[in-house]
């Protein structure tokens, strides 16, 4: 049972409720904290546990403001669950504490989740790696749905791997304790109707989350889910009205079609009727789920995102340091030629390798370049004075990919550099770009000829820690821009589930109100066939006068 609801956010008075928190400062035992994931919920940190000496992954949720009852309730939910559950294939849980008014929830670090992998590779996954990847979350169901228990929001940015190359579950905090359950909650995209409808028609059970799975199945194929293009209103009227979805035929001559085993798997997934859905049990055991496969299937898929993100972020690199050297060749040519120079350079606000939205050879089509020139602005003292370590700071010494958080890329472009300094440029960028990796590779940290102490102390302690991730620079910003999107959707979503509470309310009063009407129209009724009947049943009024007078 979830623990009972406080009368004030963030105090704790009950000692079961404070047996789930750890009365110490979080930021005395976890250092080194970076950024690399962001959400409604707040954002997620690499850290370093200096009491364990491991690395650790930090969920920050803060529950002021409006609606502070309900994300304290929903932050002492998710504790709770996973204080009680242990699973090879679920994020392991490690510590929880109260900082003012955030939580910090401290659990096993991930170097990325499945959404990540699509993004990054720019194309859906083979039909043996979705295998593979839906193998273990069904192992991770299958124990869930047994202590009766639903996840609710399972899609592929849920579905983490470690770098042992193991699936973890993750993201509890749309769990339901019980089942069968009934409160409209997850991602509208990945819903199932019964859960869409579950305010008009009753209860749902863990078959919403096979329905949740075979929508992710087709998001890994397509990297995109179904309706991904509407917006969450549209999608759910869609998903609760219209016939479910199906695999896209294939569109690419290299790629081959989907088996039927796949689409078997996929149609019995997303059965309209939850009751013709197969449980966890009976989707391990598909023929798609149990066909051979290689060991390595998911080692491969991350090594090979791995090399990409480090092939984006190494590019992102040499972008800056292009970009300082047009700074430095512009302060001493002096302002009136710069202005000159610099207006014919176009100002790009996404490029490079953010999700969906790539423009310089990585995106998929939808350019985010400005069509008209615009002058460059210049670049922050303090991203001149770190750059040209930090930009490498955060990559590992023993080639993992690692996630550029030193700075916040300044948006630029390849072509930046005027033609008469191209060559020049690349020229010193080569050179100094294999000088610092060589010395990233192979020498000490006191080696390196770096201003900036703290810069050094950064990358010592990345290397030491292995921090590796799946994550490019550019994925963490785009999650930053669309906080306030998520935000809006969650309010919309918060709105609707307001709007349902209301009509059914309404529903009620309105019908109770005919009850009432009915037994009053009732009453009068009978009363009505009364009066008509009383004059027949006593005296006339000659009757009694006639009786009166006689005996006087």
């Amino acid at each position: 049972m979830a623990p009972a609801v406080l009368q004030k956010p963030g105090v704790i008075k009950d000692p079961t409720i404070a047996a789930l928190f750890i009365q110490k400062d979080p930021e005395l035992r976890y250092q080194d904290l970076r950024e690399i994931g962001h959400g409604s919920f707040g954002a997620v940190y690499f850290a370093f546990d200096k009491e364990n000496e491991q690395t650790v992954a930090i969920k920050k949720m803060n529950f002021s403001g409006k609606q502070a009852t309900e994300k304290w309730n929903d932050i002492l939910k998710e504790v709770s669950f996973l204080n009680t559950v242990v699973h090879p294939h679920i994020v392991d849980y490690k510590a929880c504490f109260l900082k003012e008014t955030t939580c910090w929830l401290v659990m096993e670090y991930c170097i990325g989740s499945a959404a990540d992998i699509v993004d990054v590779l720019r194309k859906g996954m083979r039909e043996v790696e979705i295998a593979a990847i839906c193998s273990q979350t069904l192992d991770a169901l299958r124990y869930l749905h047994s202590l009766k228990r639903i996840h609710r929001d399972i899609k592929a940015g849920n579905i983490l791997l470690s770098d042992h190359s193991v699936v973890k579950l993750a993201d509890f905090g749309s769990a339901s304790l019980t089942d069968p359950a009934q409160t409209f909650i997850g991602t509208p995209f990945f819903m199932a109707p019964e859960v869409i409808l579950a305010m008009d028609e009753g209860h749902y059970t863990d078959r919403a989350d096979i329905w949740s799975l075979g929508i992710t199945c087709i998001e890994l194929a397509e990297r995109r889910p179904p309706l991904f293009s509407m917006n969450a209103m549209s999608a759910l009227y869609h998903i609760a009205q219209n016939d479910p979805p199906t695999l896209s035929p294939v569109d690419q001559a290299e790629q081959p079609e989907w088996s039927p085993e796949f689409v078997q798997f996929i149609d019995k997934c997303l059965r309209k009727t939850a009751e013709e859905r197969m449980s966890a049990e009976e989707c391990f055991r598909h023929p798609f789920i149990q066909r051979k496969r290689p060991a390595d299937t998911i080692h491969e898929l991350i090594t090979r995102t791995k090399n990409m993100v480090l092939e984006l972020d190494n590019f992102q690199y040499k972008k800056m340091r292009k970009l300082m050297y047009l700074d430095e060749t512009e302060g001493k040519e002096g302002s009136e030629s710069n202005g000159a120079a610099s207006d014919d350079l176009d100002f790009h606000g996404n490029e490079a390798h953010s999700i969906g939205r790539g423009s310089s050879g990585y995106g998929n089509g939808s350019s985010s370049t400005t069509s008209s020139a615009r002058r460059r602005p210049p670049i922050p003292s303090q991203m001149l004075s770190s750059t040209s370590t930090s930009g490498l700071g955060t990559m590992p010494s023993h080639g993992s990919a690692a996630a550029i958080t030193a700075i916040a890329v300044h948006p630029t472009c390849s072509d930046t550099v005027p033609p008469d300094h191209e060559e020049d440029v690349g020229k010193r960028e080569n050179a100094m770009h294999e000088n610092l990796d060589t010395s990233l590779r192979i020498a000490p940290v006191k080696d390196l000829h770096m201003p900036n102490r703290e810069v050094k102390e950064r990358i010592a302690t990345l290397q030491n820690h292995k921090f590796a991730t799946l994550r490019s620079q550019r994925i963490i910003n785009q999650e930053q821009e669309e906080y306030t999107k998520e935000n809006n959707m969650y309010e919309q979503m918060s709105k609707y589930k307001h709007l349902r509470q209301s009509h059914h309310k309404e529903l009620q009063q309105f019908e109770e109100r005919c009850v009432q009407e009915r037994e009053q129209l009732r009453v009068k009724g009978c009363n009505q066939n009364s009066f008509r009947k009383f004059p027949q049943q006593f005296p006339s009024s000659e009757l009694v006068q006639s009786y009166l007078w006689g005996s006087l």
